[in-house]
């Protein structure tokens, strides 16, 4: 591997768009780079969804009587969960780039590693 693929996809977690818009613009032969700015790009768009998702179930929860609202405050552990787990693998992420690796993330990773191979 490459110091400037492995610093390119280094980036594209590091920098997020900045890091994106380089590798899919002057890498975009490389897929060891590809494949961690899509990696990327999925944790950054799951950690956008998730709440946006939460915060729709629990405004039509908050239309059920009593246990509605109690049901939808409850599940805010669950986005913080998933927040948590994103970080996690936005750090894995950053250091199996770094270190040349391609390490997948569970979920993302498989979607990251179909993306890389159906997008030239």
């Amino acid at each position: 591997m490459s110091t400037s693929s492995r610093i390119a996809a280094f980036l594209s977690y590091l920098l997020l768009i900045i890091g994106w818009l380089y590798v899919f613009l002057f890498r975009r032969h490389d897929s060891f780079a590809k494949f961690h700015a899509w990696q990327s790009i999925l944790i950054v768009g799951a950690a956008i969804l998730c709440p946006i998702i939460w915060a729709a179930v629990g405004w039509l929860l908050f239309h059920i009587p009593i246990a509605g609202p109690i049901v939808a405050i409850a599940l805010f552990s669950f986005v913080i969960v998933v927040i948590i787990g994103l970080l996690a693998g936005w750090i894995v992420g950053m250091i199996s780039a770094f270190q040349g690796k391609v390490r997948k993330i569970p979920v993302l990773g498989d979607w990251a590693e179909r993306l890389t191979i159906g997008w030239r």
